[in-house]
Order: C-alpha cells, then sequence, then structure tokens
C-alpha cells in the first residue's frame, strides 16, 4: 500500500514539474540597438508669443549693445511615440526604458542644429544709442522636426521596429523695435509729421547724429530704399557701424 501511494506521489510531483516547463517564457521588454534617426526635412514653424526686452540707455553716453542670447534661452524636447510597428505588427507597446534610450538617440542626432541655432543667437544684437531707450519685440516660435526613428532589438535578434518622434526646438527672433522716450532727457521729433522736404531731411539726420536713433530713422525709410540699399535690415546697418563703418563716431 505505501509502495503504491509513493508511486502516486512520484507520478503526480512529475506532472506538476512538466506542467510548470510548459508554461511559455515572459517576454522580455524591448531593448533598442542599431537605432537610426530619420531626419525631418524641415521643422514645422508655429506661433507661441510675443516677448518684450527693454533695452533703457537714457543716462548712458555710449551705446549700449547685448545679444539676444544673452537674455534668452533656447528650450529643446524629444517625444517619442507609444507605439512600434515591426513589419505587419502595429500597437507593439515600448516601455519606457526603450524610449528613453531612443529619446537620446534623437536629441544627439540633432545637436548639430540646436548647436548652430544657439550660437546664431549670440549674433542677434541690440543696440540702444546714448539718451535713448529701446524695447525690442520678440516672438516665440515652435520648430518641430517630426519623422521617425528605426531600431532592432537586443531581446529578440531579426525584429526591426520603427516610431514616430518629435523633436521641438523653442526659438526667439526679432518681430519688432519701439523707441521709447527718455524722463527728463530730449526726446526726438516726430518726423513723420513734418511734411515739407527740407524740414523732413533736417529733423532725419538730427535722429541719426544726435539722438542715435537708428531704429525711428531706419522706420521712416522706404521699404523699396531698405530694400535696395541694405537686404540685411537695420542689424545690418548697425553691425555695420559697429565694424568701422562709414559714419562712426
Amino acid at each position: 500500500m505505501k509502495i503504491k501511494y509513493l508511486i502516486f506521489l512520484i507520478l503526480i510531483i512529475a506532472a506538476g514539474l512538466n506542467l510548470i516547463s510548459c508554461q511559455p517564457e515572459e517576454p522580455k521588454p524591448i531593448a533598442p540597438t542599431n537605432i537610426i534617426v530619420n531626419s525631418a526635412a524641415k521643422p514645422e514653424e508655429t506661433f507661441i508669443s510675443k516677448q518684450e526686452i527693454p533695452l533703457p540707455n537714457c543716462a548712458g553716453s555710449a551705446e549700449l549693445s547685448m545679444s539676444l542670447g544673452s537674455v534668452t534661452t533656447i528650450q529643446k524636447g524629444v517625444t517619442i511615440g507609444t507605439k512600434a510597428t515591426a513589419g505587419a505588427k502595429t500597437g507593439i507597446d515600448i516601455p519606457a526604458a526603450a524610449s528613453a534610450e531612443l529619446a537620446a538617440s534623437v536629441e544627439g542626432s540633432y545637436q548639430q542644429a540646436y548647436q548652430t541655432t544657439v550660437t546664431h543667437l549670440s549674433t542677434m544684437i541690440m543696440s540702444a544709442a546714448p539718451h535713448t531707450s529701446i524695447i525690442y519685440v520678440i516672438e516665440w516660435d515652435n520648430q518641430d522636426y517630426a519623422s521617425t526613428v528605426d531600431f532592432d532589438d537586443k531581446n529578440d535578434v531579426g525584429m526591426h521596429y520603427k516610431t514616430d518622434y518629435h523633436y521641438t526646438l523653442t526659438v526667439p527672433k526679432f518681430s519688432d523695435s519701439l523707441s521709447q522716450p527718455c524722463p527728463n532727457g530730449p526726446t526726438p521729433t516726430n518726423v513723420t509729421s513734418v511734411q515739407a522736404p527740407e524740414e523732413f531731411i533736417r529733423h532725419y539726420f538730427s535722429l541719426v547724429t544726435y539722438y542715435r536713433d537708428y531704429h525711428l530713422a531706419w522706420s521712416l525709410l522706404t521699404t523699396a530704399f531698405q530694400e535696395k540699399n541694405d537686404p540685411g535690415g537695420l542689424r545690418g546697418v548697425l553691425e555695420f557701424r559697429r565694424s568701422g563703418g562709414c559714419g562712426q563716431s
């Protein structure tokens, strides 16, 4: 009787072990490798907001200038799709660790574009002549680079995945500049109200040579004159003066 019981017990244990060994293994999470970031041809730009940056120099005896990069910071971000495709299979979940690894690869592929934009900000100069006060209007735009990223799986050789990504830069650019009157100081004449040509010329040159309100003076020129004589705009004129061009004081 004891022998039959022992045989029965052994059979039960063997059946249990066999059942356990037949259970499918838990699939390992996706581990990206051989990551290929497909770059976007160009970003899609979207307006976000405007910002005013005052540059008061009413009490100054020399020109006040600073770069846009010294007072603003470019924001960047990466968003990876939550689902991937593998051939005909769709809707495959991307775990958080894999998403972070993909995001790092995307950010790295756009590092040059980011650095170029940062460097460009340092060349965008805001200035105010002595005894003037200028408000620069900055427009913030969102640049969205949208494309796909391909990758293989370390834990499942032969599996090739694809998912979407968005790489975004929030970038400032000049929109306008406004000349403000200085308190307790000389205020440029409103030359827009002067009708006689000789009066206009006299007041216009006083803006440039005495008040040095280049922003107001530039705004009084016709668009055709501006485009013909300096396609670079007011920034080109100011850079020309700072580099030692004609008329520099």
